[in-house]
């Protein structure tokens, strides 16, 4: 199970098609601080990164992340294949 495994499990869990999470909520769900390339580059929340966020990315395909207000947005279910 990897660092980032439970925001996969969260957001399976949510109603709806849409969800904005706040970069605290995020720190929240995986019980850690994120890295601070999550707050300087746009690219770190890209689910093609080498990070495990491939543990998401089947869940979430983000639409904007505003990291002057630590916030990301995106829509739930995403068909995204990862390799």
């Amino acid at each position: 199970m990897g660092k980032y495994s439970p925001i996969g499990d969260y957001l399976r869990m949510q109603p709806g098609d849409e969800l904005q999470l706040s970069f605290a909520d995020v720190e929240e769900i995986i019980e850690s601080a994120l890295p601070a390339s999550a707050y300087n580059h746009r690219a770190w929340w890209s689910t093609q990164q080498n990070h495990d966020s491939r543990a998401w990315a089947k869940e979430w395909m983000n639409g904007r992340v505003d990291r002057q207000q630590r916030v990301t947005d995106g829509m739930l279910g995403s068909p995204r294949q990862i390799n």
